[in-house]
């Protein structure tokens, strides 16, 4: 997932990935900051919704 948006918008989402939907076992949730002007192109495989 690519999440893009202000900070305590997008650590909300973060936490709710951590935890996913009640029937949900959420194991791992990898976090990587990327600088928006550093996604000159969007990331292979990756479209917009």
């Amino acid at each position: 997932m690519l999440a893009v948006g202000e900070e305590s918008a997008v650590a909300a989402l973060i936490d709710w990935l951590r935890q996913g939907p009640p029937a949900a076992h959420v194991t791992d949730v990898a976090v990587q900051e990327v600088a928006v002007s550093e996604l000159d192109r969007m990331p292979e495989g990756f479209s917009t919704r």
